[in-house]
């Protein structure tokens, strides 16, 4: 897929209109192999970052209340961790919809006591021998979303995915799991992508279990915090969670490897 193409026509933002028809045609090589209604793009020009910030404002400052409207005036969230962070974006295959995204916080290698939002949380000491590759080799997943406004843009009933042999006869509320496999597919391509061996992350406890039932298990890293609502900071070797998602649950392994399979619904619920 041309990212340029879709940084052109790009809708901004969940609640905007529906883009071009040509974006609304776009998709990913790895996504129609996996006949995804879904697919991730990496954020790698200004106006997909931009996008980037403007769908975390509407989440955690609109729709969670998590960040203060008022200290982002220009209706983009951002803070200091986007200096040294890779982006994805999600987006729906079918409508070209921005839907959600997520973020990497890489490490910053001259100063690692303090480079993640989880150290203002979770202290350096707890989290070293946790991670056995050390620091250097960690990143934080980080402003992990899903709009809720996509549940209203959504045609219910039948809605087509990537062509006619994916048709799917869903509720928006069923395409949940799938969507935050397709961010977990996104953080894993981003870790391989900037040499990173281990995650890290303060996450809520749904997420967490839902991740844990899909075949993604992370582990707890001390007691829950108060950080965003309540959140259990948690870690995971990435090879690790590879083997032991293929142990657990084989075809969302194969799927997310494209290996074939079945289709992603059946597998998430």
């Amino acid at each position: 897929m041309d990212v340029s193409s879709l940084d052109q026509g790009f809708a901004l933002a969940c609640d905007d209109e529906l883009p071009d028809c040509e974006l609304a045609q776009a998709s990913s090589p790895n996504s129609a192999e996996r006949a995804s209604p879904f697919f991730s793009v990496p954020a790698s020009t200004e106006t997909l970052l931009d996008q980037a910030y403007r769908l975390r404002y509407q989440v955690y400052c609109l729709e969670r209340g998590f960040e203060d409207a008022h200290a982002n005036p220009d209706g983009r969230e951002r803070d200091e961790f986007d200096d040294h962070s890779v982006h994805r974006l999600l987006v729906h295959a079918e409508t070209g919809l921005i839907v959600g995204g997520v973020r990497l916080v890489l490490p910053r290698r001259d100063r690692l006591e303090s480079c993640f939002p989880i150290q203002d949380v979770c202290q350096v000491g707890p989290l070293q021998p946790a991670l056995a590759d050390g620091l250097g080799h960690t990143a934080e997943i980080s402003r992990f979303c899903v709009s809720k406004a996509f549940r209203r843009l959504l045609p219910k009933g039948r809605s087509r995915g990537l062509g006619q042999a994916s048709r799917l006869d869903v509720e928006p509320a069923a395409f949940l799991p799938l969507m935050t496999l397709e961010l977990m597919n996104a953080v894993i391509q981003m870790s391989e992508e900037n040499g990173i061996t281990q995650l890290c992350a303060a996450m809520e406890p749904s997420l967490l279990r839902l991740l844990s039932r899909l075949g993604l298990a992370f582990t707890p890293l001390g007691d829950l915090v108060t950080f965003h609502g309540i959140r259990q900071p948690c870690y995971a070797n990435i090879e690790e969670l590879w083997v032991s998602l293929k142990e657990q649950n084989e075809d969302v392994w194969r799927w997310l490897s494209n290996q074939g399979g079945q289709s992603p619904l059946n597998l998430v619920q």
